[in-house]
């Protein structure tokens, strides 16, 4: 296969095999295949049924036209190509590398504030004391006739400490499901499958809005428990493989609601859990700020093979 030249273009279903001539170094052919893929140029002269795999034939390629400058400009181009992609290579290794540093850091901060000893000295409760826990309903085709159709939750909605709400489904609610399952500020949604454990709190950004059976609902029986706390503990849970079971028969990680509710977490006053949740909170906003600078650095990197091509072709290298 041609360098740079993705698989849903390759003509037909077999590898088109090229021989160039000696006037014709093969790297510097391959590079300009691979700068006619970074411009478009195969994908838009790929045909193919709408819905299939789109194919260039080998006709196509045949009948390609390209430039053949002096080997001697060959060689320079080539050359000259190889020393920058290489230093590219460099530079996405670093930034790669980077941007792994930074997604390890929520880990370590969870660590220092639930891991220590100063943690193992807090009292001991089980959630399922400190809070009401409620499963959300369950989505059938009955559940879709749009008599009362209303907003609700699902798994993929609920983020580590914050909501996607970009897509929100609707299903019906009778009245007594209305009562039973409205959201209200300062819930607790907990994921019980998918990342178990992973889990935000509401804040009324939709009213009303109810929740999926795939979702557990915590509400705080007094005030003597942190919501935001809480999630922040159950992080601290996902990221140390509390919610892993060896012994499950499924492969299917999931987190019921007997297991949740018995789940003893270590609970400090009031006044050090709202200390707890301001370090985090402004922490962690730290932490996406700098995850967000190396994933950009990183785009800009990923990018920059197809510029060098572009100038190497348009004899701007």
């Amino acid at each position: 296969m041609f360098a740079g030249l993705p698989e849903q273009i390759v003509a037909s279903d077999l590898t088109i095999r090229t021989r160039p001539k000696a006037e014709l170094m093969p790297p510097f052919l391959a590079s300009y295949l691979s700068f006619l893929h970074v411009t478009g140029y195969w994908k838009a002269r790929a045909g193919g049924a709408s819905g299939s795999m789109k194919k260039i034939t080998r006709a196509q390629v045949e009948a390609e036209e390209i430039p053949v400058p002096p080997l001697g400009e060959q060689r320079r181009i080539v050359g000259q190509l190889g020393q920058e992609m290489a230093a590219v290579g460099r530079a996405r290794a670093g930034a790669a590398a980077q941007l792994e540093s930074v997604r390890l850091l929520p880990a370590r901060l969870l660590h220092e504030a639930f891991g220590g000893s100063g943690a193992e000295a807090w009292p001991r409760v089980q959630l399922g004391e400190a809070c009401e826990i409620q499963l959300g309903k369950m989505l059938s085709p009955a559940s879709k006739t749009g008599t009362r159709s209303q907003p609700y939750l699902r798994n993929a909605n609920v983020l580590w400490n914050q909501f996607d709400l970009s897509s929100v489904l609707e299903m019906d609610f009778s009245e007594d499901q209305a009562d039973k399952l409205a959201l209200r500020p300062g819930d607790l949604l907990v994921c019980e499958g998918g990342e178990p454990g992973r889990s935000a709190v509401w804040n009324g950004e939709i009213s009303p809005c109810y929740y999926q059976k795939a979702l557990h609902r915590l509400r705080a029986r007094d005030s003597r428990t942190s919501p935001h706390f809480l999630m922040f503990r159950l992080w601290f849970g996902s990221v140390t493989g509390e919610f892993l079971d060896s012994h499950s028969k499924t492969t299917i990680a999931h987190l019921p609601a007997i297991r949740l509710g018995r789940l003893a977490v270590g609970v400090p006053r009031v006044s050090e859990q709202l200390r707890i949740v301001r370090s985090l909170n402004e922490r962690m906003a730290g932490v996406e700020r700098l995850r967000k600078s190396a994933e950009d650095q990183l785009a800009a990197i990923n990018a920059l093979p197809a510029a060098l091509l572009r100038r190497a072709f348009s004899g701007a290298l």
